[in-house]
């Protein structure tokens, strides 16, 4: 684990920044650089649909929800880390993807991300330079690789970033209450529809519209608001719809009345902008 994490990640709590290094990567891991190559990459999910899922021969001729779980995947790497440190201390890891290197499994998933710095401490910075690096240098020109080779659309693996994010900042702010920083960092990355930028503002692809319905729960009746996307699971072998899927049959119709939330209104972030 880096060093700067250890406070925020005590206990039971450290496997979750046991995988972000900062340094020399092991032989024989990949450039990030490397995913941006199409043959590449396709290769890589290939054989990670196959090791994990069972995908092969015809049926691993459509890779979107094998694409979909790998990044999944891989965000449960990524995000812990970087989300806690850029929000709770401040501080920004280089994690462009042409910078950093991944140690990867003989299945293809994601064992570890070496970095090639620490990062530099912004503390006082806006959210939308803390978060730069990972939304424009690292997730935009992935997704639109994944998107040209697997045929998965973007929209469904921001929503899988938008899903992640919102979960570690929300447990960032239950465990830091004193930090009102960190929900106003939430707002500004996943609720409000443009990315400020220095070329001008432009769409924010992490804030997606989410429908919010009635669900039962062991307290009653609560509204819950569900994924922006559906990730596509109930389309891998023994998967079904995850509890707040919006293709879930029983979600699929919204509540007469019912609106999405902020993000309703704005630009379509399917396909964003470049790196900034």
């Amino acid at each position: 684990m880096i060093d700067v994490l250890r406070p925020l990640f005590p206990g039971a709590l450290a496997p979750l920044a046991q995988r972000l290094h900062a340094g020399p990567a092991p032989g024989g891991a990949w450039p990030g650089a490397r995913l941006l190559e199409p043959p590449q990459l396709e290769a890589l999910l290939r054989r990670y649909a196959a090791a994990v899922w069972g995908l092969q021969g015809p049926a691993a001729k459509d890779l979107r929800a094998a694409a979909s779980a790998w990044v999944l995947d891989t965000l449960g790497v990524l995000v812990p880390p970087v989300a806690a440190a850029a929000s709770v201390l401040g501080h920004v890891f280089p994690v462009d993807l042409e910078g950093l290197c991944l140690d990867l499994a003989a299945d293809g998933r994601v064992r570890g991300i070496y970095l090639g710095g620490i990062g530099t401490a912004l503390p006082g910075a806006p959210a939308a330079q803390r978060y730069a690096p990972l939304v424009w240098q690292h997730w935009a020109p992935l997704f639109a690789a994944l998107e040209q080779v697997a045929r998965v659309p973007q929209k469904v693996l921001w929503s899988n970033a938008a899903r992640h994010l919102e979960a570690v900042l929300e447990q960032a702010v239950r465990l830091a209450p004193q930090q009102p920083a960190i929900a106003q960092d939430a707002a500004d990355l996943l609720q409000a529809p443009l990315w400020p930028d220095d070329g001008g503002p432009r769409a924010n692809p992490l804030c997606r519209p989410r429908r919010v319905v009635a669900m039962a729960t062991a307290q009653g009746t609560e509204s819950v608001a569900l994924h922006r996307e559906c990730c596509l699971y109930y389309r891998l072998p023994g998967e079904g719809y995850c509890g707040r899927c919006p293709l879930d049959p029983r979600h699929r119709a919204p509540p007469a009345g019912r609106r999405p939330d902020a993000c309703a209104d704005a630009p379509d972030a399917a396909q964003p902008a470049g790196p900034g």
